[in-house]
């Protein structure tokens, strides 16, 4: 019994000394790369090797060993004698190496690689397809072109592409080749779109696109925008191809601007370049030069400048803005890149205005330096009635024309434009209940500053030689005039009517016989916006418009001290040339709710128009006579009467007659 459990106890001591035999090589579990570093984590401790060490690595030939090292049992460096180039994959085998047990590892070879780190714009939204149906040729589906304008293979796995609202899409592992596209739409795309390129399923919808526009970035991990657009409808420049089939193409990947400028309708008889060099590529794209054209000033201690392109990768100096309170830093700021935040050493003063100037370069995203500027401002001030006015409309454009309206601020306040709402009333005089903002920004509309306001700036600059960019603003959700008649109505933050205007096609001289795209402007910015004398068409000699610059028909009455009714020009001549078209009949009176009849006679006392019946005055006001009469012909050339007859209800009774001269063409 004795011998038996003793030949048990050596088989059982046998068997466990077996189990605890290691047998199995290492293997490498991980590797990271830092610079000129190649870290290696084996399963298990290594053995000791020595040199050479070629026995045992076998790298790319790209690359040069110069020393290994075993600081821990599990891990071996190996020490390059160069950095290893980012965005390139090199092969590293590794054998023969042994644990502390003798077991030999297996050959094993990794691909070893760091990711380029990526700059701005190395990577580029490059081509849209927002509206696929109907199509033209290529397959009916939603994407998003991005081109690698880089030298540089990139790791863009775990970037955000956020398009609309609240989509932000985490892109997967892809290693971006330089010069490459790359296609981003939803996965029912995939199959039909790998035809033309490397397609990532990333749009969560097969509509996620909007047709009419959205804004589009691409974000790095660490949370750098490395390309945008802000594109709408308007881009395509084309009605047929915005709607649908089409997509839009970047002119120049090159240029960083992401502007309208630099996009249009693709030219391809597919309907788009999905993968391939775009149809519309030019070495050139027409974008304008620069400048500063706004300023706010959201808080005490910050003053933001708005520029009209983006701005470059290059930070301009604190020292470049001088004004009373030092700036501390610079930052370029906003969805688009195109604007300065300028952080100040002490706070702002109520009440106080000061003088801001930018003296040294600021290049923009083409590289243009902007030229110097400068701005008289104070902090924003509420917006009381009559400080901000509607100045000039157009209300019937040409049929490649935008409507649109112009205000001034004829107070002495600088007031927020965010903080102005523009409605037309309906028909039954009411306003719509929701007024949205002509802008989310808060900068300054400065006293004697116009603003333009429509849903295409670019193309009523274009159509009227407007040269001051500053004084113009595209505003997608502007309410959409009707080409006859309006009751227009500038609003305040808090919905207290500011300014309204009575708009009527027959407020234009009929005699002149004028088509669409004519202007209305207002001839004095003190008198009453409801007086339809107020309102005259603007100058043929200024192109029929004057959008952001004095109206062409502007008159000061300036009535003199010693007279109680006046006219000026004595001569006038209603050719529309901008120049004496209309005449002006100023009064002033000490007597109050005078009664007047205003009459305009010919040479033979024939009755030509009736300016005013029985109308009630105040002290002192304006007549306009336009030289038309009463059927709405131009009176013939010649002398005139302005008979002018006021009375009251005690008996006073005045009676003026004043000669004029309706002269033709005097130029």
């Amino acid at each position: 019994m004795i011998i038996c459990v003793f030949v048990l106890l050596l088989f059982t001591c046998s068997v466990a000394s077996q189990q605890h035999i290691d047998t199995e090589p290492p293997v490498i579990t991980s590797w990271k790369v830092y610079e000129n570093h190649v870290h290696l984590e084996f399963s298990k401790p290594i053995s000791d090797f020595f040199e050479p060490f070629d026995r045992f690595f076998d790298i790319d030939e790209r690359l040069i060993i110069a020393d290994v090292r075993t600081d821990e049992p599990s891990t071996i460096t190996l020490l390059l004698s160069d950095e290893i180039q980012c965005g390139f994959r090199y092969r590293l085998t590794v054998s023969k190496l042994e644990d502390a047990h003798g077991n030999t590892m297996l050959d094993a070879t990794v691909f070893i690689s760091t990711p380029c780190r990526a700059a701005p714009h190395d990577i580029v939204i490059n081509e849209i397809m927002a509206d696929p149906s109907p199509s033209v040729r290529l397959p009916e589906y939603e994407y998003v072109e991005l081109y690698n304008r880089s030298d540089k293979n990139i790791e863009i796995g775990g970037w955000t592409f956020s398009y609309g609202a609240n989509n932000n899409r985490v892109l997967p592992e892809y290693l971006f080749p330089a010069g490459g596209y790359l296609l981003l739409a939803h996965s029912t795309a995939a199959s039909d779109l790998t035809a033309y390129g490397t397609t990532l399923t990333v749009l969560h919808a097969v509509a996620a696109i909007t047709n009419s526009g959205q804004y589009m970035q691409l974000i790095d991990n660490e949370g750098k925008v490395i390309s945008w657009v802000d594109f709408n409808s308007d881009w395509y420049a084309d009605p047929l191809k915005s709607n649908g089939g089409w997509s839009l193409e970047k002119i120049n990947p090159d240029l960083i601007c992401s502007v309208e400028s630099n996009w249009r309708a693709s030219t391809s008889r597919n309907g788009g370049t999905p993968g391939q060099q775009n149809s519309v590529h030019a070495t050139v794209s027409n974008i304008h030069a620069s400048e500063i054209i706004r300023i706010a000033v959201p808080d005490n201690n910050t003053i933001v400048l708005y520029a009209s392109n983006p701005l470059g990768n290059i930070l301009p100096e604190a020292s470049q803005f001088a004004i009373t309170s030092k700036v501390e830093q610079v930052e370029i700021a906003g969805n688009n890149f195109d604007q300065l935040k300028l952080s100040l050493q002490t706070p702002l003063r109520e009440g106080e205005w000061y003088y801001l100037s930018i003296t040294g370069d600021v290049d923009d995203c083409v590289g243009y330096t902007m030229p110097p500027s400068s701005f008289y401002f104070s902090l924003p001030q509420d917006i009381d009635n009559f400080d901000v006015i509607i100045n000039e409309i157009m209300f019937n454009p040409s049929i490649d024309g935008y409507s649109f309206v112009e205000l001034y601020n004829r107070s002495q306040k600088a007031v927020r434009v965010s903080d102005l709402r523009l409605a037309l009333r309906n028909n039954n005089g009411e306003l719509p209940t929701t007024l949205i903002p002509l802008t989310d920004e808060p900068f300054l509309l400065l006293p004697e500053q116009y603003l333009v306001v429509s849903r295409n700036a670019e193309i009523v600059m274009q159509q009227y030689m407007a040269t001051n960019r500053s004084a113009f603003l595209q505003v997608r959700n502007m309410p959409t005039l009707t080409r006859t008649s309006g009751r227009l109505v500038l609003l305040n933050v808090s919905q207290h009517i500011i300014d309204e205007v009575h708009y009527d096609s027959r407020q234009h001289a009929d005699f002149l016989n004028l088509g669409n795209g004519v202007s209305l402007e207002r001839i004095n910015p003190d008198r009453n916006s409801l007086d339809p004398s107020n309102w005259h068409t603007a100058a043929q000699t200024v192109g029929f418009a004057t959008p952001g610059s004095k109206n062409s028909q502007y008159m000061d009455f300036e009535i003199p001290s010693n007279t109680e009714v006046s006219v000026f020009p004595e001569v006038f001549s209603p050719d529309n040339d901008g120049f004496d078209d209309l005449l002006s009949i100023n009064y002033r009176f000490d007597t109050p709710s005078l009664i007047a009849d205003v009459i305009i006679f010919d040479s033979s006392g024939r009755i030509v128009r009736t300016i005013a019946r029985q109308q009630l005055l105040a002290t002192e006001g304006t007549f306009i006579w336009d030289g038309a009469d009463d059927r709405g012909r131009k009176a013939l050339t010649g002398i005139y009467i302005v008979f002018f007859q006021t009375y009251n209800s005690q008996g006073l009774q005045k009676v003026f007659k004043i000669p004029c001269v309706l002269a033709g063409n005097r130029r």
